[in-house]
């Protein structure tokens, strides 16, 4: 018999972040065909207690060769927008970034040798919002993710008593293996999430 090769497609997990730029660490560099790419991370302001911090790289050329069409807007980022570290918080620019990429995480400690989980945002496509041009400016960090329920469990504290928030645990195909991800579901939507999730679904 020959073998079966079974492909699991990318699970849709997207971002939508609204804040002010409090930190740009973005460089312009060669890569080995000569092309200019930018690089490197925004801090994105969401509140006094939330920052997002957003991976970016961009290439002025796909790998077919042609013009990116991500690659003019992530110049005009690294080009005009300003962060609250360069010219403080009333200056700073505003920025909207929709359509971003959440990106599970699987790696190995090299201190600990600890196997560990993050998660990394990526986003290429961001936009200012000018309030002179009637943009509403509404600070959020948002995210949808899909992925298999393999676990549905009460958060408990460090003396084992339950918090009233639930741990959903998925698991998220990635395009280099399935991922885990664990979600808290605040207290006030618990009873919500029991009633309308089931562990073994497919689920957004």
């Amino acid at each position: 018999m020959g073998e079966t090769e079974n492909t699991l497609r990318d699970a849709e997990a997207l971002i939508n972040v609204e804040g002010i730029l409090a930190e740009k660490k973005l460089e312009k560099v060669k890569d080995t065909k000569g092309n200019d790419v930018i690089r490197g991370t925004l801090d994105i302001k969401v509140d006094d207690t939330h920052t997002i911090k957003l991976n970016v790289y961009a290439s002025e050329k796909t790998k077919a060769g042609e013009l990116s069409k991500a690659y003019p807007g992530v110049e005009t980022v690294f080009e005009e927008y300003q962060s609250i570290a360069e010219v403080g918080q009333e200056a700073a620019t505003k920025v909207r970034c929709r359509k971003g990429s959440l990106q599970p995480n699987t790696y190995v400690d090299k201190n600990t040798g600890m196997v560990r989980n993050s998660v990394r945002y990526s986003a290429n496509f961001l936009t200012r919002v000018d309030e002179n041009t009637r943009n509403v400016f509404e600070p959020k960090n948002e995210f949808e993710v899909e992925g298999f329920i393999r676990g549905i469990r009460p958060e408990v504290n460090k003396e084992g008593e339950e918090t009233g928030r639930l741990i959903v645990s998925l698991l998220v195909p990635t395009s280099k293996m399935i991922e885990p991800l664990d979600l808290i579901a605040p207290e006030e939507i618990a009873d919500s999430i029991n009633e309308t999730f089931d562990i073994n679904q497919t689920a957004r």
